[in-house]
């Protein structure tokens, strides 16, 4: 096995814009696994966007090519690059697995490519939906592994394609360290005006949740004068702000307060953890909720869905909630904001779970089914 050569493709992380959390779990999980000890030898890929964003990568000797859309790069080139490379398997991402080259395992960093919330407003969304499935079906048949963060995502995945059920691999993600605050507070939190917030960080969407959060807010907000105000950090695409995000903090009787600053560095997304009053995720249906898990770990009460793999994630240490219905997150904003007692307990709790997630177990949970899969190769 000493000679055979496994392919990480990196690409994904030059898309923080767009999917923010898979493109940050692919590259700490690559981190993870070029230091572990193996028997094989990692064939690194990479773009030149890629190596500007993290440095750290340049050090593994990569094979760098052109920069070019995700979707043709993986699908179209990356496989004939592993196969010249000499790779025996490739570990993809997602729906994107190569249509060429050698035999892949893949990471399904989460299973909402099956969720029925989708942004189908108009033809071109509801094209790319179909397309995603398409996508997702053919990466499926293709991988010999699937990796994906919890036991959640794993049983949905096998109830909706049985003949998988073999491949799936439950590898929970590992928490990043989420980083001092920043000595200097953002420019947008001017607008805080010295006052408490609660905080959502993540991408915009309709599965994400964030209209039915704003709606709860403003009721909590109408009945309580001494609600904190409220700061959704994260890229959003400018026609969802404008048709869906913005009309709906218009209908609250203080839009001025809730404050939305887009997608921030990543000194100024901890400065917002550690600042927080209480930390908030509404999503219909989440992969892992990796938010959830940093905001513990910097000590702040959580509140989150009781929805696909958010409990598992959670444990104990959040405020649960129905995220279909808006007085059920007004009453968990309460709870999370007011209740003293409540918010003690979930700042310790939290923070004790938050040490569970490590990318070193993650990493070692990968490389056992690697090496299996390289064994049978072999064989």
């Amino acid at each position: 096995m000493e000679s055979m050569k496994v392919g990480i493709d990196l690409s994904p992380i030059a898309f923080r814009r767009r999917a923010p959390g898979t493109a940050v779990h692919v590259e700490n999980q690559a981190r993870a696994l070029l230091k572990l000890d193996v028997e094989w030898q990692w064939i690194v890929v990479a773009t030149p966007r890629v190596l500007r964003d993290t440095p750290f990568f340049q050090s593994v000797n990569p094979i760098v090519v052109s920069d070019a859309p995700l979707s043709y790069h993986v699908c179209c080139r990356l496989g004939g690059i592993w196969k010249r490379a000499g790779c025996s398997l490739g570990l993809a991402t997602a729906f994107f697995a190569p249509f060429n080259g050698p035999p892949v395992v893949t990471n399904y960093f989460d299973a909402n490519a099956l969720h029925p919330v989708r942004d189908e407003r108009n033809v071109r969304e509801r094209f790319k939906s179909r397309i995603l499935r398409g996508l997702v079906k053919f990466s499926l048949r293709r991988s010999r592994a699937l990796f994906i963060d919890s036991n959640f995502g794993r049983v949905q995945m096998i109830a909706a394609y049985p003949a998988t059920r073999s491949k799936w691999v439950v590898a929970p993600c590992g928490l990043p360290p989420v980083g001092p605050p920043s000595a200097q507070a953002p420019g947008w939190s001017k607008q805080l005006n010295g006052r408490p917030f609660i905080l959502y960080a993540g991408a915009f969407s309709e599965n994400k949740n964030q209209r039915r959060l704003i709606e709860a807010w403003g009721e909590l907000r109408r009945k309580n004068k001494a609600c904190p105000r409220l700061v959704l950090i994260g890229p959003a695409a400018v026609s969802y702000l404008r048709e869906v995000i913005e009309p709906e903090r218009a209908r609250t009787s203080h839009p001025q307060e809730i404050i939305i600053p887009g997608f921030v560095p990543s000194e100024e997304v901890a400065w917002a953890y550690h600042a927080a009053h209480a930390y908030i995720q509404p999503s219909f249906a989440e992969g892992f909720g990796m938010p959830v898990i940093e905001a513990m770990s910097c000590g702040v009460p959580v509140a989150c869905s009781d929805s696909t793999s958010l409990p598992e994630v959670a444990g104990d240490a959040a405020i649960l909630f129905d995220p279909s219905r808006t007085d059920s997150i007004a009453n968990a904003l309460q709870s999370l904001v007011f209740d003293e007692h409540q918010r003690a307990r979930l700042k310790v709790a939290g923070f004790e779970r938050s040490k569970f997630f490590t990318w070193k177990r993650h990493a070692a949970i990968v490389a056992a089914r690697i090496r299996e899969e390289l064994q049978r190769l072999a064989a």
